[in-house]
Formats: structure tokens, sequence, C-alpha cells
């Protein structure tokens, strides 16, 4: 959601690494417990590093966005010369919410401080998103990560909103983004469904499954 003009060339960006991305950023937001083992040699040899984990959450995307967003820059303040800008943007959303068939288009305008690190930067703020009557509004807090030798960033989402209307899906609705710059300097932002599924689940599943089976040949045995 940033404007990085002249921060480097188009690099490709895939669904796939998007998931492995934002999986990690959540696995450490779960409030699951978590059992990490590690094994690892010599200090020297830090690659043969092992972890192995329980209660793994897997992560789910879907393959198209139910969102698009459009912004460009309006202000941008240099909070600190190397490292710090504050930016002010502003645009339009149309989606489309899950489990829904109707076309939403917002205006927007949104807000948050871009920090540079080496070899990319990390931007935090927020976007208010108000629908074009202005009956409803919701707000997407997000935390942007991007190379700077890409025009494409990856951003996790969480929406906020009160509504009781056409918007109230979004409210704690979390989203992966990809972000890419256009050559005119303003920002499609693509935004993904992500759902959490537990792989404990699948396998009691499995179970229950297996035990449907032996019963039935159970019966088939004592009906003989």
């Amino acid at each position: 959601m940033i404007m990085r003009k002249g921060l480097g060339t188009t690099m490709t960006t895939t669904i796939a690494t998007a998931a492995i991305i934002i999986a990690s950023a959540m696995l450490m937001m779960t409030t699951t417990a978590t059992t990490a083992v590690y094994a690892q040699t010599q200090p020297e040899d830090m690659t043969a590093t092992t972890i192995t984990t329980t209660n793994a959450t897997n992560l789910e995307v879907e393959d198209e966005p139910f969102a698009e967003s459009r912004i460009i820059p309006v202000s941008e303040n240099v909070i600190n010369e190397t490292q710090q800008v504050e930016l002010v943007f502003e645009g339009s959303t149309t989606m489309t919410l899950p489990n829904t068939t109707e076309t939403i288009t917002t205006r927007d305008i949104g807000e948050g401080i871009l920090t540079f690190i080496p070899g990319g930067g990390v931007f935090h703020g927020q976007l208010q998103l108000t629908t074009e009557d202005g009956s409803e509004s919701a707000v997407a807090i997000f935390t942007e990560h991007f190379n700077e030798q890409s025009t494409t960033a990856i951003s996790l989402v969480q929406f906020i909103t009160n509504s009781t209307g056409v918007l109230a899906p979004l409210n704690n609705m979390i989203a992966i983004t990809l972000d890419q710059e256009q050559p005119d300097g303003s920002i499609i932002i693509r935004y993904f469904d992500w759902e959490e599924s537990d792989d404990d689940d699948d396998d009691d599943d499995d179970d229950d499954d297996d035990g449907e089976t032996e019963g039935e040949e159970g019966e088939e045995g004592e009906g003989e």
C-alpha cells in the first residue's frame, strides 16, 4: 500500500509465496500453544537447525481476490531522513464479499508510517473505507512488507467495522493482499480471503470415518 518509486524492478510474486509468509506471521500471532523442539549442531553450522512443531495450522487462500483497491499518494512527511516517512493516501475499492453477490464500491482515505530497513521496508497503517452513500464504513489495519528490488509487496490486513449493513461481513475478517505499484505511481491492492484449518480436525474426521466403517463391517458379520 505504499509509494515506492525508484526502489527496483518488477519481480513476480505468487500467492504461494504470500501464503508462506503470512502463515509464518499468523503462527506467531496464534494463541494456541505450540511446542518447538530445536536440534542444532555447533554454532558455526547454523544451517543444520531443525524445528519441529505441534498443533500445526494450515493456511488456505482463495484463488481470486474478493476486493481490489486503487490508491494514490496525497502527501508525505519525512520523520527521519533515512528511516521513516509518514504517508497519506486516498482512492477507492470495489469488492464482492464472500458468500455474497453484491458489488460494493467505497471511497477510501488512509495514513501510515513507512520504516525502511536494509533491503526493503515495513509499512504499518490504516485505511478507512466508506460506502458511496456515506452510510457505512470500515477500517482496514495493515502491515505491509516489501523488498526494495520489487514493485510488488505483501500485506496482512484485518478489517474492523460496527456496520450492520453491506459491510457487516468485513468485521474481524483477515485478508492477505498483494500490493503492486503502477507506472503512474498509484498502487493496486488485491485482497484474498483466508481460512484456517487444523490438521487435528482432519485427523479426527479420518478417525470417525474409520470407526463408522469398522462398525458397519461388524454389523454385517453378525447378520451372517
